[in-house]
């Protein structure tokens, strides 16, 4: 009696979906502008050291920048993805237009660097999504993956 052979089955790749941030990231960045703006109108009244003004409008604008990046986003489909950056700007892209791919490795979290004509995205490790952008990503630019993947492992 001949064994059966199992046929490996593959899940299917996501033909449309969206990577965006976590919503805790604008949750964390709006707590810290209303904190450290308090804080900073209270040291301005107050009379404080320029030291402290300035220490206090530096975390002030790291926790805008942190509340921004919530509008970071990919949409992809077939024909390509659409990118649109921490202030709503929106550009288009076919997957003919990847020219690099990057992978930065740390630890257990990889973080991809895709680069399309001069512009360069950076998909984090803890975007939401990004496993199936990534699965098309590799389906549709397997030559510039391929090369990633060598890069990735010499170093």
């Amino acid at each position: 009696m001949a064994r059966r052979k199992h046929k490996i089955r593959r899940g299917r790749i996501a033909e449309r979906g969206t990577v965006s941030n976590s919503g805790c990231i604008a949750v964390v960045g709006t707590a810290g502008l209303i904190f450290f703006t308090v804080v900073l109108l209270l040291s301005i009244r107050t009379a404080s050291g320029i030291a402290d003004i300035l220490i206090f409008s530096g975390f002030d604008a790291l926790s805008l920048l942190l509340l921004l990046s919530a509008n970071w986003r990919i949409d992809f489909d077939s024909n390509g993805f659409t990118h649109r950056n921490i202030l709503r700007i929106s550009r288009r892209y076919s997957w003919s237009d990847v020219t690099k791919i990057r992978l930065f490795r740390s630890g257990t979290e990889t973080d991809t660097l895709i680069c399309a004509g001069r512009r360069h995205i950076l998909v984090d490790s803890f975007a939401l999504g990004r496993h199936p952008f990534l699965r098309l990503l590799r389906i549709r630019c397997p030559k510039q993956y391929e090369r990633a993947l060598h890069r990735s492992r010499k170093a």
